[in-house]
């Protein structure tokens, strides 16, 4: 599959933002194209591969997170819609991650359930970063 992100090696990160609309995470255009696809983990190298990249971006979106969070700037809607997108692609992409992994014939058994593991653990992080962002706006939608 052809990428841009191979052709233009892709946004480097963001440092030092002061908004979630300012923020490219690292790998994002790999992850926003729907890596990985299924002929590029096909092996346990490859998927290994891909993983790490989905790892690096999602380590630089927590980072970047930390970050705003001690920022003495008050969170705007258009940032808490752009944390939310970047959340969902990395749950979604992470679920394929997972299932992907399954599919995988040369990877052993203990291998396998310790990625699994992993990954199951960021995607619960990943669903109470949306419960938390939901239940932080449930208020202010009461009439």
């Amino acid at each position: 599959m052809f990428s841009l992100s191979n052709l233009f090696k892709g946004p480097q990160p963001t440092v030092g933002c002061q908004r979630w609309s300012e923020f490219v995470p690292p790998e994002f255009i790999y992850l926003t194209e729907g890596g990985p696809s299924p002929p590029d983990v096909e092996k346990q190298d490859k998927w290994l591969r891909s993983y790490a990249r989905w790892r690096v971006s999602y380590e630089g979106f927590v980072k970047n997170e930390q970050e705003l969070e001690s920022s003495a700037l008050p969170q705007e809607e258009t940032d808490r819609r752009h944390r939310e997108a970047f959340v969902a692609l990395y749950l979604h992409s992470g679920q394929w991650h997972a299932i992907l992994l399954m599919l995988v014939k040369d990877v052993p058994e203990p291998e396998r359930a310790k990625h699994l593991g992993e990954i199951d653990g960021t995607l619960v992080e990943l669903r109470k970063r949306i419960a938390n962002g939901a239940a932080s706006i449930a208020p202010a939608l009461k009439p």
